[in-house]
């Protein structure tokens, strides 16, 4: 099974007390990452966006260097098979997984 992600553009947007936010925007890219033992990653961010995820089986997640993923969840964030997670990916930084 995979992890499958969405690339998103970051929108700005202001409430009405003038406050700026980080939304979700239009789509921008997207693949899926093969889980195994063995870390694997996505192509660097060339922009800051958001990384929408759905796991396709147990596995742990990282953004930060290439393959970075490890075994602890102390390192990666956990997704079960099924679960959807959304996380900021700052421009030159890697989504990695690896299996749980």
């Amino acid at each position: 099974m995979a992890l499958r992600y969405t690339l998103h553009s970051v929108i700005l947007a202001k409430d009405g007390n003038g406050n700026t936010a980080q939304m979700l925007g239009p789509q921008i890219g997207g693949g899926s990452l093969a889980v195994s033992g063995a870390a694997s990653s996505s192509a660097v961010a060339t922009v800051d966006c958001f990384v929408h995820m759905k796991a396709g089986e147990n596995c742990l997640v990282r953004i930060g260097a290439q393959n970075a993923a490890t075994n602890s969840p102390a390192d990666s964030f956990p997704l079960d098979t099924g679960d959807r997670d959304t996380k900021f990916l700052p421009a030159g930084q890697y989504l990695s997984v690896i299996a749980a």
